[in-house]
């Protein structure tokens, strides 16, 4: 059921302070990190936020080397190669936590491996960069497995954004609006001797809630400033999510209520995306109550 009021506010409340990111976290217990991403920290000023992060060691396409033409960077299969190499420097007993950043599916979807999907548009080309990371990934859980490694590792694997090919009008790319095809993505967790078959979750999730879920499985509690909140929490929980390249847009997922509010026109939108998940019909008009509460609880996080 919706939980309103002050309930939903606690839900998204701000951080009260800095907290440490899991790479620092998970150092105290003697974990070492590293990050590997196919593009360039470079990009957008991202070197400066991966400099804080606390991991032992970081490496962009500058430094992998590989195809470097390659969307924002080098082929995947490089970047996995580095990744395994970075594996291979640690004591067999020695935890680590390694995240593998991949480019390929990013404008202008430039795969370097023959792909199965035929077309000259950007749809085809997107489905085979995302072949090519699908088979990169196939290529890290086979070399984590030949290494002893896999069945003592707990994966997750998670898309920072969804993309969008004119399902609504003017919607391409994933930066422009908060539709489900600019938010909506893969994330799936993997815990040896934990998750034995495949079991699909209903309830919204956030990018948000990774940390503290992550560091949970791990054996330690998030800090208290962490954002979002352990997928292992009872309860019920909204997804906040924001766009603000071109219009602003704020939004949540609350169970199959899905809330768009545009900041620069202040108007509201409201969606059943489990009777209408194409957002053809508007209900905000019929739940003035309910579009209320959404809109002050996305500002208030916002």
């Amino acid at each position: 059921s919706p939980r309103f009021g002050a309930s939903m506010e606690a839900v998204l409340a701000a951080p009260d302070g800095p907290c440490d990111p899991p790479a620092r976290a998970l150092a105290t217990s003697g974990y070492r990190s590293a990050l590997f991403h196919s593009g360039r920290f470079g990009y957008l000023g991202m070197d400066t936020l991966v400099s804080g992060l606390g991991f032992d060691h970081l490496e962009d396409a500058g430094a992998i080397g590989g195809q470097v033409q390659s969307s924002f960077g080098v082929d995947e299969a490089a970047t996995v190669a580095r990744t395994l190499s970075w594996i291979d420097t640690l004591g067999a007993a020695t935890p680590f936590f390694a995240v593998y950043m991949p480019a390929a599916g990013h404008h202008p979807y430039a795969a370097n491996v023959p792909g199965p999907f035929t077309g000259d548009n950007d749809l085809s080309r997107y489905r085979n960069a995302l072949h090519e990371t699908d088979e990169a990934l196939g290529t890290l859980l086979n070399g984590l497995e030949s290494r002893g490694r896999l069945n003592h590792t707990m994966l997750m694997i998670f898309g920072d954004h969804g993309e969008a090919f004119g399902q609504h009008r003017g919607n391409v790319g994933h930066t422009l609006f908060i539709h489900e095809e600019n938010v909506r993505v893969p994330y799936l967790i993997s815990i040896p001797g934990v998750t034995h078959e495949g079991m699909r979750v209903s309830s919204p999730a956030s990018v948000l809630d990774t940390a503290p879920t992550l560091l949970e499985l791990a054996g330690l509690a998030a800090p208290s400033g962490t954002e979002g909140r352990s997928l292992l929490a009872p309860g019920a929980r909204v997804a906040p999510f924001f766009a603000d390249y071109s219009l602003g847009w704020l939004g949540l997922r609350d169970g199959c209520w899905k809330y768009q509010f545009n900041v620069n026109a202040a108007r509201s939108q409201l969606f059943n995306v489990c009777r209408d998940p194409g957002e053809k019909t508007d209900r905000a008009a019929e739940q003035p109550v309910r579009v209320a509460t959404y809109e002050k609880t996305v500002t208030n996080w916002k």
